[in-house]
Protein backbone atom coordinates (compact mmCIF):
# COMPACT_ATOMS: atom_id res chain seq x y z
CA UNK A 1 0.00 0.00 0.00
CA UNK A 2 2.77 2.40 0.86
CA UNK A 3 4.31 1.86 -2.54
CA UNK A 4 0.92 2.53 -4.19
CA UNK A 5 0.66 5.98 -2.59
CA UNK A 6 4.30 6.76 -3.45
CA UNK A 7 3.44 6.05 -7.11
CA UNK A 8 0.49 8.50 -6.93
CA UNK A 9 2.76 11.19 -5.54
CA UNK A 10 5.25 10.59 -8.34
CA UNK A 11 2.44 10.73 -10.87
CA UNK A 12 1.31 14.11 -9.61
CA UNK A 13 4.88 15.33 -9.61
CA UNK A 14 5.28 14.20 -13.21
CA UNK A 15 2.06 15.99 -14.07
CA UNK A 16 3.34 19.30 -12.75
CA UNK A 17 6.71 18.77 -14.44
CA UNK A 18 5.01 17.94 -17.76
CA UNK A 19 2.85 21.07 -17.56
CA UNK A 20 5.91 23.17 -16.73
CA UNK A 21 7.93 21.75 -19.64
CA UNK A 22 4.95 22.16 -21.99
CA UNK A 23 4.51 25.79 -20.93
CA UNK A 24 8.24 26.49 -21.43
CA UNK A 25 8.25 24.91 -24.89
CA UNK A 26 5.15 26.78 -26.06
CA UNK A 27 6.44 30.07 -24.61
CA UNK A 28 9.82 29.56 -26.30
CA UNK A 29 8.10 28.85 -29.62
CA UNK A 30 5.92 31.96 -29.24
CA UNK A 31 8.93 34.12 -28.35
CA UNK A 32 10.90 32.76 -31.30
CA UNK A 33 8.01 33.55 -33.66
CA UNK A 34 7.73 37.06 -32.19
CA UNK A 35 11.44 37.82 -32.60
CA UNK A 36 11.42 36.30 -36.09
CA UNK A 37 8.47 38.45 -37.18
CA UNK A 38 10.07 41.54 -35.63
CA UNK A 39 13.33 40.89 -37.49
CA UNK A 40 11.48 40.35 -40.79
CA UNK A 41 9.50 43.58 -40.34
CA UNK A 42 12.67 45.50 -39.48
CA UNK A 43 14.57 44.13 -42.45
CA UNK A 44 11.69 44.85 -44.84
CA UNK A 45 11.31 48.38 -43.46
CA UNK A 46 15.05 48.99 -43.77
CA UNK A 47 14.92 47.89 -47.42
CA UNK A 48 11.92 50.17 -48.00
CA UNK A 49 13.66 53.12 -46.38
CA UNK A 50 16.82 52.59 -48.37
CA UNK A 51 14.82 52.40 -51.59
CA UNK A 52 12.67 55.46 -50.83
CA UNK A 53 15.60 57.51 -49.52
CA UNK A 54 17.65 56.78 -52.62
CA UNK A 55 14.65 57.77 -54.71
CA UNK A 56 14.33 61.03 -52.75
CA UNK A 57 18.04 61.67 -53.16
CA UNK A 58 17.76 61.12 -56.89
CA UNK A 59 14.81 63.53 -57.06
CA UNK A 60 16.74 66.26 -55.25
CA UNK A 61 19.87 65.70 -57.36
CA UNK A 62 17.75 65.98 -60.52
CA UNK A 63 15.97 69.05 -59.14
CA UNK A 64 19.31 70.72 -58.48
CA UNK A 65 20.72 69.61 -61.86
CA UNK A 66 17.76 71.10 -63.74
CA UNK A 67 18.32 74.49 -62.16
CA UNK A 68 22.04 74.38 -62.80
CA UNK A 69 21.25 73.61 -66.44
CA UNK A 70 19.10 76.76 -66.55
CA UNK A 71 22.01 78.72 -65.12
CA UNK A 72 24.47 77.23 -67.62
CA UNK A 73 22.13 78.04 -70.52
CA UNK A 74 22.25 81.70 -69.47
CA UNK A 75 25.96 81.61 -68.65
CA UNK A 76 26.89 80.34 -72.14
CA UNK A 77 24.23 82.20 -74.16
CA UNK A 78 25.85 85.06 -76.06
CA UNK A 79 22.45 86.30 -77.27
CA UNK A 80 21.03 86.63 -73.76
CA UNK A 81 24.09 88.39 -72.44
CA UNK A 82 24.16 90.75 -75.46
CA UNK A 83 20.53 91.73 -74.84
CA UNK A 84 21.28 92.33 -71.15
CA UNK A 85 24.39 94.34 -72.05
CA UNK A 86 22.33 96.60 -74.34
CA UNK A 87 19.79 97.19 -71.60
CA UNK A 88 22.44 97.93 -68.96
CA UNK A 89 23.97 100.46 -71.38
CA UNK A 90 20.57 102.15 -71.82
CA UNK A 91 18.23 101.45 -68.86
CA UNK A 92 15.73 103.99 -70.15
CA UNK A 93 14.95 101.87 -73.20
CA UNK A 94 11.42 100.67 -72.37
CA UNK A 95 11.38 98.17 -75.23
CA UNK A 96 14.48 96.36 -73.95
CA UNK A 97 13.13 96.54 -70.39
CA UNK A 98 9.84 94.96 -71.41
CA UNK A 99 11.63 92.25 -73.41
CA UNK A 100 13.78 91.34 -70.42
CA UNK A 101 10.82 91.38 -68.05
CA UNK A 102 8.89 89.11 -70.40
CA UNK A 103 11.86 86.72 -70.40
CA UNK A 104 12.10 86.96 -66.60
CA UNK A 105 8.39 86.12 -66.39
CA UNK A 106 8.96 83.00 -68.50
CA UNK A 107 11.65 81.89 -66.02
CA UNK A 108 9.34 82.17 -63.02
CA UNK A 109 6.48 80.47 -64.86
CA UNK A 110 5.03 77.45 -63.03
CA UNK A 111 6.77 78.62 -59.84
CA UNK A 112 10.11 77.24 -60.99
CA UNK A 113 11.72 80.41 -59.65
CA UNK A 114 10.32 82.91 -57.20
CA UNK A 115 12.14 86.01 -58.45
CA UNK A 116 14.72 87.06 -61.06
CA UNK A 117 17.13 89.88 -60.16
CA UNK A 118 19.55 91.65 -62.46
CA UNK A 119 22.50 93.52 -60.92
CA UNK A 120 24.87 95.74 -62.90
CA UNK A 121 28.64 95.65 -62.59
CA UNK A 122 28.41 97.91 -59.51
CA UNK A 123 25.90 95.52 -57.89
CA UNK A 124 23.09 98.01 -58.15
CA UNK A 125 19.59 96.67 -58.80
CA UNK A 126 19.02 97.07 -62.55
CA UNK A 127 15.85 95.06 -63.08
CA UNK A 128 13.65 92.58 -61.23
CA UNK A 129 10.36 90.75 -61.50
CA UNK A 130 9.37 92.62 -58.35
CA UNK A 131 9.23 96.40 -57.79
CA UNK A 132 12.69 97.82 -58.38
CA UNK A 133 12.73 99.31 -54.87
CA UNK A 134 13.10 95.81 -53.33
CA UNK A 135 16.87 95.50 -53.22
CA UNK A 136 18.62 92.17 -52.57
CA UNK A 137 19.86 91.48 -49.04
CA UNK A 138 23.43 91.19 -47.73
CA UNK A 139 23.64 87.42 -48.25
CA UNK A 140 22.60 87.73 -51.88
CA UNK A 141 24.99 90.62 -52.53
CA UNK A 142 27.85 88.71 -50.94
CA UNK A 143 27.32 85.78 -53.30
CA UNK A 144 26.87 88.15 -56.23
CA UNK A 145 30.32 89.59 -55.52
CA UNK A 146 31.78 86.09 -55.22
CA UNK A 147 30.29 84.93 -58.53
CA UNK A 148 31.23 88.16 -60.31
CA UNK A 149 34.85 87.94 -59.13
CA UNK A 150 35.29 84.21 -59.77
CA UNK A 151 33.32 84.04 -63.00
CA UNK A 152 31.61 80.85 -61.71
CA UNK A 153 27.98 79.97 -61.11
CA UNK A 154 27.08 79.75 -57.42
CA UNK A 155 24.25 77.58 -56.10
CA UNK A 156 23.85 79.12 -52.65
CA UNK A 157 22.79 77.51 -49.41
CA UNK A 158 19.39 78.00 -47.82
CA UNK A 159 19.07 81.52 -46.40
CA UNK A 160 16.40 83.42 -44.54
CA UNK A 161 14.92 86.58 -46.08
CA UNK A 162 13.70 88.93 -43.35
CA UNK A 163 11.78 91.09 -45.82
CA UNK A 164 9.69 88.11 -46.94
CA UNK A 165 9.99 86.09 -43.69
CA UNK A 166 10.78 83.06 -45.85
CA UNK A 167 13.61 80.72 -46.74
CA UNK A 168 15.16 80.98 -50.23
CA UNK A 169 18.00 79.56 -52.31
CA UNK A 170 19.80 81.73 -54.89
CA UNK A 171 21.30 80.63 -58.17
CA UNK A 172 23.84 83.36 -59.03
CA UNK A 173 24.99 83.59 -62.65
CA UNK A 174 27.94 85.88 -63.51
CA UNK A 175 27.47 87.75 -66.83
CA UNK A 176 30.65 88.03 -68.87
CA UNK A 177 30.89 88.83 -72.57
CA UNK A 178 33.10 86.92 -75.00
CA UNK A 179 35.64 89.76 -74.88
CA UNK A 180 35.98 89.20 -71.13
CA UNK A 181 33.97 92.24 -70.08
CA UNK A 182 31.99 91.60 -66.88
CA UNK A 183 28.64 93.36 -67.11
CA UNK A 184 26.82 92.15 -64.01
CA UNK A 185 25.09 89.17 -62.35
CA UNK A 186 21.73 87.51 -62.76
CA UNK A 187 20.12 85.95 -59.70
CA UNK A 188 17.47 83.23 -60.00
CA UNK A 189 15.74 83.02 -56.63
CA UNK A 190 14.24 79.66 -55.64
CA UNK A 191 11.45 79.18 -53.11
CA UNK A 192 12.10 75.67 -51.69
CA UNK A 193 8.67 75.72 -50.07
CA UNK A 194 7.13 75.48 -53.54
CA UNK A 195 9.60 73.43 -55.54
CA UNK A 196 11.72 71.39 -53.10
CA UNK A 197 9.85 70.72 -49.87
CA UNK A 198 6.91 69.01 -51.67
CA UNK A 199 9.41 66.45 -53.01
CA UNK A 200 10.35 65.62 -49.44
CA UNK A 201 6.75 65.27 -48.27
CA UNK A 202 5.53 63.00 -51.05
CA UNK A 203 5.43 59.30 -50.12
CA UNK A 204 3.84 56.52 -52.13
CA UNK A 205 2.43 54.77 -49.04
CA UNK A 206 0.06 56.01 -46.35
CA UNK A 207 1.77 56.64 -43.03
CA UNK A 208 1.39 58.40 -39.72
CA UNK A 209 4.95 59.33 -38.77
CA UNK A 210 7.16 59.03 -41.87
CA UNK A 211 9.18 62.17 -42.48
CA UNK A 212 12.03 63.27 -44.75
CA UNK A 213 14.42 65.92 -43.47
CA UNK A 214 17.14 68.10 -44.92
CA UNK A 215 19.92 68.95 -42.48
CA UNK A 216 23.41 70.42 -42.47
CA UNK A 217 26.12 71.43 -40.03
CA UNK A 218 26.22 74.95 -38.63
CA UNK A 219 29.40 75.21 -36.56
CA UNK A 220 28.78 73.07 -33.45
CA UNK A 221 25.11 72.58 -34.25
CA UNK A 222 22.98 70.82 -36.80
CA UNK A 223 20.25 72.87 -38.42
CA UNK A 224 17.05 71.74 -40.09
CA UNK A 225 16.63 73.17 -43.60
CA UNK A 226 12.99 72.31 -44.19
CA UNK A 227 9.70 72.58 -42.35
CA UNK A 228 9.10 69.58 -40.12
CA UNK A 229 5.96 67.50 -40.03
CA UNK A 230 5.37 67.73 -36.30
CA UNK A 231 6.77 71.18 -35.57
CA UNK A 232 6.12 74.46 -37.36
CA UNK A 233 8.47 77.31 -38.34
CA UNK A 234 11.58 75.14 -38.10
CA UNK A 235 13.42 75.81 -41.38
CA UNK A 236 16.76 77.49 -40.49
CA UNK A 237 15.42 78.02 -36.95
CA UNK A 238 15.53 74.67 -35.19
CA UNK A 239 18.99 73.59 -34.08
CA UNK A 240 20.47 70.82 -31.95
CA UNK A 241 24.02 70.22 -30.72
CA UNK A 242 26.09 68.03 -33.02
CA UNK A 243 26.98 65.92 -29.98
CA UNK A 244 23.34 65.00 -29.22
CA UNK A 245 23.89 61.29 -28.61
CA UNK A 246 20.61 59.63 -29.65
CA UNK A 247 19.50 62.06 -32.36
CA UNK A 248 19.79 60.41 -35.83
CA UNK A 249 20.30 63.84 -37.43
CA UNK A 250 23.25 64.52 -35.11
CA UNK A 251 24.69 61.06 -35.79
CA UNK A 252 24.45 61.85 -39.52
CA UNK A 253 26.33 65.13 -39.11
CA UNK A 254 29.00 63.28 -37.13
CA UNK A 255 29.55 61.02 -40.15
CA UNK A 256 27.22 58.07 -39.50
CA UNK A 257 25.10 57.40 -42.58
CA UNK A 258 22.86 54.54 -43.68
CA UNK A 259 20.43 52.87 -41.26
CA UNK A 260 20.36 54.65 -37.90
CA UNK A 261 18.31 53.97 -34.76
CA UNK A 262 17.67 56.65 -32.15
CA UNK A 263 15.25 59.33 -30.94
CA UNK A 264 14.16 62.23 -33.13
CA UNK A 265 13.56 65.90 -32.29
CA UNK A 266 10.31 64.92 -30.49
CA UNK A 267 12.04 62.32 -28.34
CA UNK A 268 10.24 59.49 -30.16
CA UNK A 269 12.08 56.28 -31.00
CA UNK A 270 12.72 56.07 -34.75
CA UNK A 271 14.49 54.12 -37.47
CA UNK A 272 16.13 56.40 -40.05
CA UNK A 273 18.18 56.25 -43.23
CA UNK A 274 20.51 59.13 -44.08
CA UNK A 275 22.92 60.06 -46.89
CA UNK A 276 24.79 63.05 -48.22
CA UNK A 277 23.51 64.99 -51.24
CA UNK A 278 26.44 65.13 -53.69
CA UNK A 279 27.89 68.58 -54.35
CA UNK A 280 26.23 70.10 -51.27
CA UNK A 281 26.74 70.26 -47.49
CA UNK A 282 23.19 68.90 -47.13
CA UNK A 283 22.07 65.52 -45.86
CA UNK A 284 18.74 63.86 -46.50
CA UNK A 285 17.28 61.75 -43.70
CA UNK A 286 14.08 59.69 -43.84
CA UNK A 287 12.61 58.32 -40.63
CA UNK A 288 9.60 56.52 -39.14
CA UNK A 289 8.55 55.93 -35.54
CA UNK A 290 9.37 52.43 -34.35
CA UNK A 291 5.90 52.33 -32.77
CA UNK A 292 4.36 52.61 -36.25
CA UNK A 293 6.96 50.29 -37.69
CA UNK A 294 5.91 47.48 -35.33
CA UNK A 295 2.24 48.52 -35.17
CA UNK A 296 1.02 45.35 -36.88
CA UNK A 297 3.29 43.25 -34.70
CA UNK A 298 1.32 44.06 -31.52
CA UNK A 299 -1.78 42.42 -33.02
CA UNK A 300 0.28 39.37 -33.94
CA UNK A 301 1.63 39.21 -30.38
CA UNK A 302 -1.95 39.12 -29.05
CA UNK A 303 -2.78 36.28 -31.45
CA UNK A 304 0.40 34.46 -30.42
CA UNK A 305 -0.47 34.80 -26.73
CA UNK A 306 -4.00 33.57 -27.32
CA UNK A 307 -2.75 30.57 -29.30
CA UNK A 308 -0.05 29.86 -26.70
CA UNK A 309 -2.59 29.98 -23.85
CA UNK A 310 -4.97 27.71 -25.76
CA UNK A 311 -2.15 25.27 -26.47
CA UNK A 312 -1.12 25.24 -22.80
CA UNK A 313 -4.73 24.73 -21.69
CA UNK A 314 -5.38 21.99 -24.24
CA UNK A 315 -2.09 20.31 -23.37
CA UNK A 316 -2.91 20.58 -19.66
CA UNK A 317 -6.34 19.13 -20.28
CA UNK A 318 -4.87 16.20 -22.22
CA UNK A 319 -2.29 15.49 -19.50
CA UNK A 320 -4.95 15.83 -16.79
CA UNK A 321 -7.26 13.42 -18.60
CA UNK A 322 -4.41 10.93 -18.79
CA UNK A 323 -3.52 11.35 -15.13
CA UNK A 324 -7.18 11.30 -14.09
CA UNK A 325 -7.62 8.00 -15.94
CA UNK A 326 -4.60 6.58 -14.18
CA UNK A 327 -5.85 7.77 -10.79
CA UNK A 328 -9.34 6.36 -11.40
CA UNK A 329 -7.82 3.04 -12.36
CA UNK A 330 -5.59 3.18 -9.30
CA UNK A 331 -8.46 3.91 -6.89
CA UNK A 332 -10.62 1.21 -8.53
CA UNK A 333 -7.81 -1.25 -7.88
CA UNK A 334 -7.56 -0.11 -4.25
CA UNK A 335 -11.31 -0.43 -3.81
CA UNK A 336 -11.32 -3.92 -5.29
CA UNK A 337 -8.46 -4.98 -3.01
CA UNK A 338 -10.24 -3.64 0.07
CA UNK A 339 -13.46 -5.31 -1.00
CA UNK A 340 -11.80 -8.68 -1.58
CA UNK A 341 -9.98 -8.34 1.72
CA UNK A 342 -13.24 -7.68 3.60
CA UNK A 343 -14.98 -10.61 1.96
CA UNK A 344 -12.05 -12.86 2.81
CA UNK A 345 -12.07 -11.61 6.39
CA UNK A 346 -15.78 -12.30 6.74
CA UNK A 347 -15.31 -15.78 5.33
CA UNK A 348 -12.47 -16.49 7.76
CA UNK A 349 -14.54 -15.23 10.68
CA UNK A 350 -17.43 -17.50 9.72
CA UNK A 351 -15.11 -20.46 9.33
CA UNK A 352 -13.46 -19.82 12.66
CA UNK A 353 -16.73 -19.19 14.50
CA UNK A 354 -18.49 -22.35 13.45
CA UNK A 355 -15.47 -24.69 13.23
CA UNK A 356 -15.64 -28.01 15.25
CA UNK A 357 -12.14 -27.38 16.61
CA UNK A 358 -11.25 -24.92 19.34
CA UNK A 359 -9.41 -21.93 17.85
CA UNK A 360 -7.29 -19.51 19.88
CA UNK A 361 -5.53 -16.42 18.46
CA UNK A 362 -2.67 -15.04 20.59
CA UNK A 363 -0.20 -12.19 20.17
CA UNK A 364 3.58 -12.50 20.51
CA UNK A 365 3.28 -12.22 24.30
CA UNK A 366 0.89 -15.15 24.31
CA UNK A 367 -2.09 -12.99 25.26
CA UNK A 368 -5.39 -14.38 23.94
CA UNK A 369 -6.94 -12.07 21.42
CA UNK A 370 -9.70 -14.23 19.91
CA UNK A 371 -11.56 -17.51 20.60
CA UNK A 372 -14.31 -19.18 18.62
CA UNK A 373 -17.64 -20.44 19.85
CA UNK A 374 -16.27 -23.99 20.34
CA UNK A 375 -13.89 -22.71 23.08
CA UNK A 376 -16.74 -20.89 24.84
CA UNK A 377 -18.99 -23.94 24.70
CA UNK A 378 -16.22 -26.25 25.89
CA UNK A 379 -14.98 -24.22 28.89
CA UNK A 380 -18.22 -22.42 29.73
CA UNK A 381 -16.58 -19.01 30.12
CA UNK A 382 -17.77 -15.77 28.61
CA UNK A 383 -15.60 -14.35 25.77
CA UNK A 384 -14.53 -11.40 27.98
CA UNK A 385 -13.36 -13.69 30.71
CA UNK A 386 -11.35 -15.88 28.39
CA UNK A 387 -9.63 -12.81 26.77
CA UNK A 388 -8.45 -11.70 30.27
CA UNK A 389 -6.73 -15.03 30.99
Amino acid sequence: MGRVFIDVFKLRKRLLLSLFVLTILISAAAFYYYTYQKRIIRENQEKLFISVSKSKLEQIVNWRRERLMDAHDIFYSGAIKARIERYLSNKNDSRLRNELRAWFSSLIKNDKYNRVILLDDRFNLALSTEPDTVAPGKYTLKNAHKAFDSGKIIFTDFHFNKYRDKVFIDLVVPLQLENGLKIGTLILRIDPGITLYPLLKSWFVQNKTVETLLIERDKDSLIYLNELRFRKNTALRLKFPVQASDLPAAKTIRGETGIIYGKDYRGAGVIAYSQNIPGTPWYILSKIDTSELYEGLSERVIYILIIAILLVLSGSAAVWRYVKGKLEQHYKTLYQIERDKKVLQQQNELLAKYANDMIFLMDEDRNIKYVNDKVIDTYGYKPEEILKM
